[in-house]
């Protein structure tokens, strides 16, 4: 089966292509489209937005090879989730962590007091207007 994503005329051509342990099935997307990404036990769940949609699927593949192809602008938040960083447009404090809000995605993805120095290191250099 092949899951494509359309290519947004805002977005360079970089791609990224994850294919599944069985090697049937695989992803192909724009790198800067992928907003984040989920360990679920044998699977991963990828979320992406395009001019007008956010999408998500599941690959079978391991997390440890998704975080292998995934470009250095990805930061982890939670000991199962990557998130492209510059797609950050809402920042929440809760009471055992944060969450963050990407793109379009109404998901709030965690982000644990582990890895929350990355994100706050981010925030701060970056979007100073989200600062915590």
């Amino acid at each position: 089966m092949l899951l494509q994503a359309t290519i947004p005329t805002q977005f360079p051509t970089d791609r990224l292509v994850f294919s599944s342990n069985s090697g049937r099935d695989y992803l192909s997307l724009p790198a800067r489209s992928l907003l984040w990404v989920q360990a679920q036990k044998n699977y991963v769940e990828f979320c992406w937005q395009d001019e007008h949609e956010v999408y998500t699927t599941q690959l079978r593949i391991t997390f440890k090879a998704v975080q292998a192809q995934l470009p250095d602008s990805f930061i982890q938040t939670h000991r199962s989730f990557m998130i492209q960083p510059h797609h950050i447009e809402q920042f929440s404090a809760r009471h055992v962590g944060y969450t963050v809000k990407l793109g379009r995605s109404t998901y709030p993805v965690p982000v644990s007091r582990n890895h929350g120095h990355a994100v706050i290191n981010y925030l701060r250099n970056n979007l100073p207007h989200l600062r915590p």
